[in-house]
Order: C-alpha cells, then structure tokens, then sequence
C-alpha cells in the first residue's frame, strides 16, 4: 500500500485498519498497541494537523471555498481540486471513527493488568482502564469541535448566500433519509454504481451529511471509547458550548437531531460519576432550558397547521409540511430519550456479536426502579436544569405524538417523587402537573395503552400532593361530571383510610378515572354513541322445558322403570 497507495478506495483502506485494529486487540499490551495505531493515524496526523486546514476549519468563508459551495461544479470530478479537498476530509473522519470505534481495552481485568492498561485504581470495583488510541485521538479532538461548530455557523444568512446556485439544495436532506421519515421504502440500486454516477449536487450533499453526522459519531463513541481520560480532558466543557452548542437557533432539526441521539445520549451515559460537575451539568444547564423553549415553540407550529389544514391545498407545501412534522417527533422522542438517561437508573446491554456498531444506539433497559438515577438526584438542587426537565416531561404528555406520550409517562413519577421529597414544588406548580396529566388524557385518552399508564400518572400525583398541596382538588372539579362530593368520597377513601383498611391500586386506578371520565379522550367512532339497553330481557328457560327436565329426573331417580321386568324368567314362555 505505500508504494501503490491508489490500490485501494478510502472505503477499503478504512475497512482494512478496522480489521488490523481488530487485531491488534488480542495483543493485550497496550504499548505495543499504542504503537501500532500511531502508524495508523500517522497520514491522518499529517492532513488533519496541518496548519492550513486548522484555519479553514476555524474560518466559514476559507470552509465554504476549500470544500468548492461557492464555485460552479467542476466535471469530471478527477479534475475537481474541491473534491480532493473534501475526500481527505471524509478519509480523515472515518478512521477516526474507525480507529476510536475498534480499539479496545481487554475485557479481562488480570489480562488488562498484566498489559499495563490500568489507568489508576477506582473506588468501585473495577479499575479506571485505559485506551491505547487515547494519546493518540485526544489532539485530534480540538480540530473535529472546530469544524462542527464551522457546520453550525453555515446556515447563519450572510453564510447561506455565499452558496453557488448549483449548490442552493447542499444543505437539505438526502432523498433516502427523506423516505425513510416518511416511511416510504426506497428503489433497490447498486450502491457501488450510484457512486460513479452521482450528480454533483449529491456528491456535496452526501459529504455535508457524512462528516456532520459522522463527526457526531466520533464523539458518541469517545465516551465509551476512551473513558475516563476523554471526560477528563481539560475544559471538556467549554470546547463544546464554544462549538458543538453555538449558533443552535439557525441550524434546523434533522442537524440538531444526531447532536441529540447520537452523541449527548451517549456522552451522559458513559460519564463517570466524578465527571458530572465539570462535564455534564455545564452542558446541561444550556441544553435543557434550550430544548425546551424550541420544541415548545415547534409544536406550536404544528398545532396551528393542524388547525388550519383544510386551508392548505398545494401539494407540495404538504409534503414539506409533513416532513417537517415527522423530524420534530424524532427530535422529541430522542430528547425525551436522553432525559431518561439523565434521569432513570439504567444498565448497558452488550451488543449483540457480529453486529457492526457503526450506526447502532447505545441500547439500555430499565432497571424497573421508581427512583432517580444519581446524577437525577444532583440535578433536582440545579434549578435552571431540573425545572425544565420536569415541566417538558409533564408537557410530552398532552402533544399529539402517542410515541412520546408513553416515553414520558414512566418518567413522571420518579421527578415528581423527587422534587416532592426535597419540598421543592409549589402550590402553582403542583395544579400545574396535575393539569398536564388531565391534558394528556383528553389528547390520548382513545389509545387504551397511554390511558393506562396516564391514569397511573394521575393517580400517584394526586395521592402524592393532596396531603401537601389542597388547591389541587378544585383542579378535578373543573373536569365535565365530577363534584364535590366524589372528590371527597374520593379523598375520604384513599387519604383517610388506615394501612389495614387501604384499597387496593387497581380499585383506587377504577376511582380515579370515574372521576375523570368526562376528560379523558375518545375516538370519532366512539363519540356520540347510543348505549342499547335491554330492560326485560326473554328468560332463559320456558316453563314447559323445567317441568320436562322435573319428569325426567323422577324417571332417573327410580331404580326401575319396568322394563327389566319384561325380561324375567318366567315371561319367557310368552315371548
């Protein structure tokens, strides 16, 4: 390969170090590992540190021009200086994704020892290891931010502008990922032939896509990765808000989505408890109040396109429409994911072997417990982190996604407990979940599943703060059919009563919701519906057939009925 280095495509260089990685795995000694992923890295070291790409990663306009978005195409593509620049970008991203990906500590802690992979001793019981590629990825970290935040900063006006015409659709989506939001199931096509023939508009809207989301997996995987070393890089936090969090307002959701799903949700589950405070909450404190302002704001939009649907008739405003709708619930689920990382104690599954993890989600299971994780617990003291937390959580409940209303129930509980506990919550507050419940019902009441779990919710916010906080009772009164007298009869039987006398949950869950069936959500066909009443239904059984079935068990009751005396011996003679 170094003699003949065009023998092989970028696709196959990256694909071979993966598997020599791999390889290099079973040393188990981490110096010579070390070494070996030096040689590795050591072109990318050459292209990625140059002092000139640090500039173009640093400045828009030199980024615009080096990649070509404000030059007229140049064909054929061998010709093309810009496409040169751009694929040893991409070459430069993935084996970095490749090396931070495969390079791997041994999973046995005497082998781990033994290669020198311990980084220092832990308070728990297994050891702080060490990655061998650390040394080596760390300084290529500062130059990927850069350029991450130089993607934010694109889509500011003066920035989109200086695009050529050729170029005016680079930034949208791919047409595959369009379909697959949609739900649309794209044509079979050779991939290595579409790759010779693309235009090149897709030529530049495959690489913007590429290293944007490539470059998120990077540091998704970092965390996992690189452990402890990576969160205990030196103003982890600040590189990040000054890059990764600048400029958020302008970039739209499909952007802001792998910042989410791919990267933040596995940055908070892999850090290590003595990382929270400096590399989580400061990262925190301006994502969540953030995320709750614009996805607030987004689902406005998309009720009042709802409300005023009859009035659109142009096709294609619809279909812009819709797949904007469709990126907003993905970025909601995935938020509303994320929270539940930050707030639910969880386990990691290992992935399943063979399965290439390259595009994979860090999978977790609930560990069914009703309580904050720890970090959660930290969080309930941060005000300006926790009070949006808990207020989009409530919030989720009643927007018109049944998806994101059963990712949120089960979070409801554990971050109302919690504030409850550390008398947190006022009486405002207090009407004002309740609320959100009541809310949730009437949008997904129709959905037996969110029904459930929403009158679950319900019912262990009112046992919780009906003792604390009264002003809540007046909230169930507003509901259609409920008065003063069930709320107490209510009140009576679930706050009054002693342990031994206690109703069960599930007829406590029956008395809530009689208590609050005039909110809860039906579907069209079951609006308006006439109840069939039978008041004098035909008996079962006529009067003939009981005295029939009297006669016949007089006839069973008698040991003879006359007919063995026919068979006697002495009326043989007359047969």
């Amino acid at each position: 390969m170094s003699r003949d280095p065009e023998q092989l495509s970028q696709m196959e260089k990256c694909t071979l170090m993966e598997a020599l990685i791999l390889t290099s795995n079973q040393f188990g000694d981490y110096e010579r590992q070390k070494t070996f992923i030096a040689d590795i890295l050591q072109a990318v070291n050459r292209i990625w540190l140059d002092a000139e790409l640090k500039q173009v990663f640093w400045g828009v306009e030199k980024f615009i021009s080096y990649i070509g978005l404000d030059r007229r195409p140049v064909e054929p593509s061998q010709n093309d200086q810009n496409g040169i620049n751009r694929s040893q970008i991409v070459y430069c991203i993935n084996t970095i994704l490749a090396v931070i990906k495969r390079s791997k500590w041994p999973e046995n802690v005497e082998v781990a020892q033994k290669g020198g992979f311990v980084l220092a001793p832990s308070t728990c019981a297994t050891p702080i290891l060490r990655n061998p590629a650390t040394a080596h990825v760390v300084p290529l970290i500062e130059n990927l931010l850069t350029l991450l935040g130089t993607f934010n900063r694109i889509w500011m006006p003066e920035f989109i502008g200086r695009r050529s015409p050729e170029f005016g659709h680079a930034y949208e989506l791919p047409e595959s990922e369009k379909m697959a939001l949609l739900g649309i199931t794209p044509p079979c096509t050779d991939q290595l032939d579409s790759i010779s023939i693309r235009q090149p508009l897709e030529r530049m809207q495959t690489f913007l896509t590429n290293v944007h989301d490539n470059g998120y997996h990077i540091l998704g995987n970092a965390g996992p990765s690189l452990g402890f070393e990576f969160y205990n890089i030196d103003c982890l936090a600040d590189m990040l808000l000054k890059t990764v969090f600048v400029n958020l307002d302008a970039i739209p959701d499909y952007r802001l989505r792998p910042v989410i799903r791919i990267f933040l949700k596995s940055f908070v589950q892999h850090c290590p408890k003595e990382c929270y405070s400096r590399a989580l909450i400061p990262l925190l404190a301006v994502l969540c109040p953030y995320m709750l302002q614009r996805l607030t704001a987004r689902w406005q939009i998309i009720n009042q396109r709802y409300e005023n649907s009859a009035e659109s008739e142009e096709d294609n405003a619809e279909s812009q429409e819709v797949l904007e709708d469709q990126i907003v619930r993905q970025v909601t689920r995935d938020y509303i994911d994320l929270i539940g990382v930050i707030c639910q104690n969880r386990k990691l599954v290992e992935p399943l072997a063979g399965v290439d993890g390259m595009e994979e989600d860090f999978a977790v299971v609930s560990s069914h417990d009703d309580s904050l994780s720890e970090l959660g617990v930290l969080l309930v003291s941060q005000q300006e982190i926790f009070t949006p937390i808990i207020v989009f959580v409530f919030t989720a409940l009643s927007l018109n996604d049944t998806t994101t209303c059963n990712k949120a129930a089960p979070l409801c509980w554990p971050l109302l407990k919690q504030i409850i506990a550390d008398q947190h919550l006022t009486d405002v507050g207090a009407v004002h979940l309740l609320q959100a419940v009541l809310h949730g019902l009437q949008q997904h009441g129709e959905h037996e599943s969110c029904q459930s779990q929403l009158l679950t919710v319900g019912l262990q916010c009112y046992e919780a703060m009906r003792p604390l906080y009264p002003g809540i009772a007046a909230t169930l009164l507003q509901v259609p059919n409920c008065t003063e007298a069930m709320v107490k009869a209510f009140d009576e039987r679930i706050l009054q009563s002693t342990p031994n006398k206690q109703a069960s949950e599930k007829k406590k869950k029956d008395m809530f919701k009689k208590l609050v069936a005039g909110v809860i959500g039906q579907s069209l066909g079951q609006l308006f519906k006439k109840e069939v009443n039978f008041r004098n239904l035909p008996p079962l059984f006529s009067k003939r057939s009981q005295q029939r079935a009297h006669q016949q068990a007089r006839v069973d009751a008698e040991p003879d009925a006359g007919l063995s005396s026919l068979f006697a011996p002495q009326n043989e003679s007359r047969l």
